[in-house]
């Protein structure tokens, strides 16, 4: 079977291309043959479609220069689903701008809130007539509230044998993982924690700033070793639809202390010491009473974390859901 994958890169430092690799490789292994279509190289004035659509105008405009017959399936990331006329699309959802939209509120201008309420609308118009898969019950919510009706969840995946323990490094230093957004990715709060003392490092793609220690970017190839050589991870997004860091730290025996997005709601239900609520007042406090209970029975936790991962996570379970919805696809 030929499947095209239509995403916004072939290659980024994030959690959807992270994804796609995975799905690629389940895809490959069954013997599927996989292309990609991206937004890569965009060149040349932007049409008025381009400038109100975003990068799905891209990815349609270079599909209809394609044969649809030589695809048996199409698989779209969420919004860019938009415009891809196949009988056989389904809709992935790695994200929410509503959700994002909605979970920053007190920190959008004007202006920000209603251009991601506009891009929300591109991506309920996408998902129109389409099945649709999220990755996680949390974001499929949030979609049902966005008028985008979800057909199953599947919850994304980790390598357990590539992100796994290390136990042999005294480790000190706490750490984030992520892209720079002051308040999307909480760098607010982790400024607040630094200057009370908690020596944070962060791999991220902008200098934090004098109180934060500066990694830069790092490959996904090294970040094992990374999440090793700390003693906890602490990741105080504020919108997320997943989070695969505090996941991949787990799995190398990391644990972390996240806010209730994400994967947040279901990890608080099995390990509540791993979730704060950043509704609270004192977001900081929280998040330090948490880390002082993590490191009073450090151990436990530890293999508490990568047990989460290896029974809810595994690559395993990730491949077996996505055959299965495959197969489901093809029978259509």
């Amino acid at each position: 079977m030929n499947v095209l994958i239509v995403t916004p890169y072939a290659s980024f430092n994030g959690g959807v291309e992270s994804v796609n690799a995975m799905l690629r490789s389940v895809l490959e292994a069954d013997g599927h043959n996989v292309s990609l279509l991206t937004a890569d190289d965009e060149g040349g004035a932007r049409s008025v479609v381009r400038r109100l659509v975003g990068l799905p105008a891209v990815t349609s405009a270079r599909f209809r220069k394609l044969d649809p017959r030589d695809y048996d399936m199409v698989i779209a990331n969420g919004e860019f689903a938009w415009g891809i006329d196949h009988p056989n699309v389904l809709c992935v959802f790695h994200g929410s701008y509503l959700g994002f939209r909605d979970h920053l509120r007190a920190h959008l201008s004007r202006r920000q809130y209603w251009s991601l309420s506009w891009h929300a609308f591109v991506q309920q118009r996408a998902a129109k007539g389409r099945k649709v898969v999220a990755v996680s019950g949390f974001l499929a919510e949030i979609l049902k509230r966005q008028g985008i009706e979800v057909s199953r969840v599947i919850v994304n995946g980790i390598d357990t044998q590539q992100f796994r323990p290390v136990h042999d490094r005294a480790r000190s230093r706490y750490l984030f993982v992520g892209s720079y957004h002051r308040y999307g990715k909480g760098f607010d709060i982790l400024e607040s924690l630094a200057r009370r003392g908690l020596p944070i490092d962060c791999v991220t793609n902008a200098d934090p700033g004098v109180d934060l220690g500066y990694l830069g970017v790092v490959d996904r190839e090294r970040m094992p070793d990374v999440y090793r050589r700390y003693r906890l991870v602490i990741f105080p997004s504020r919108f997320e639809s997943v989070g695969l860091v505090p996941l991949e730290a787990m799995s190398c025996g990391t644990p972390v202390v996240m806010s209730n997005v994400g994967v947040g709601p279901e990890l608080r239900c099995h390990l509540p010491a791993f979730v704060f609520d950043q509704s609270g007042e004192n977001v900081a406090d929280d998040i330090l009473r948490r880390i002082a209970d993590i490191e009073n029975d450090y151990d436990y936790y530890a293999s508490a974390a990568r047990r989460y991962v290896t029974e809810n996570h595994s690559w395993e379970r990730f491949s077996s859901q996505w055959r299965e919805c495959v197969r489901e696809r093809i029978a259509c």
